[in-house]
C-alpha cells in the first residue's frame, strides 16, 4: 500500500494504520535484517580482535591463564588482578584480553577498560583510578592496565602533584 493509497482509504481507521505498518514492515524488513547482519558481523570482528596477543607480554600470558596471578574479577572483555606489589591492600590492576600497548592506541578498548575500572572503583569509598602512557609516565610493563586503589587521608601515597588540601 502506497501512502497515497493510504490517505485515500478510511483515514483514522485503526485497520488502515495496522496495515500501513504491515506494509512498510514488509517492504523495509529488508533494510532491517541487513543492519542486524552488519551489527553481528560487527560483533564477530570485535570478538575476533580483541583475541590479540603479544608475545613476551606477562599480562597477555596472565589473561591467557600461562601465567599466574590472582584474579579478582573477569568480564569478556577485561580481567582485574591483585599486582605483585599493591600499595594500599584494595589495589587492583584492569586489563583488557587484547594486547593494547598504552591508553592511546585502541581508544575503545580503553574505553571498555575504564568503565571496568569504574565499576571495581563503586566498590571503594574513595579512591584513585590511574593509568600512565609510556615510560617518561612512568608506564612498567607495556600492555595497557588501569590501577584502582582506595584512598584515606593521611595514607601517605605519594600524587605526581602537590596536595594542598586539608583533612576535613
Amino acid at each position: 500500500m502506497t501512502l497515497f493509497e493510504f490517505v485515500r482509504s478510511a483515514p483514522g481507521s485503526a485497520l488502515t494504520v495496522i496495515k500501513f505498518t504491515g506494509a512498510l514492515i514488509d517492504r523495509y524488513a529488508w533494510i532491517i535484517v541487513i543492519v542486524f547482519v552488519l551489527v553481528a558481523l560487527w560483533e564477530i570482528y570485535d570478538r575476533l580482535t580483541d583475541l590479540h596477543r603479544e608475545e613476551g607480554c606477562v599480562f597477555c600470558d596472565i589473561v591467557a591463564g600461562d601465567a599466574p596471578a590472582t584474579v579478582v574479577r573477569r568480564w569478556r572483555d577485561a580481567i582485574a588482578i591483585v599486582p605483585i606489589d599493591p600499595v594500599t591492600d584494595d589495589h587492583v590492576l584492569v586489563l583488557p584480553r587484547r594486547h593494547v600497548r598504552d591508553a592511546r592506541e585502541i581508544p575503545r578498548v580503553t574505553a571498555r577498560v575504564m568503565k571496568r575500572s569504574a565499576q571495581l572503583a563503586r566498590g571503594y569509598k574513595a579512591c584513585n583510578i590511574v593509568t600512565s602512557c609510556g615510560p617518561e609516565a612512568t608506564q612498567t610493563v607495556f600492555h595497557e592496565h588501569v590501577h584502582v586503589y582506595g584512598r584515606e587521608y593521611g595514607d601517605s601515597l605519594a600524587l605526581a602533584w602537590p596536595d594542598n588540601r586539608e583533612a576535613p
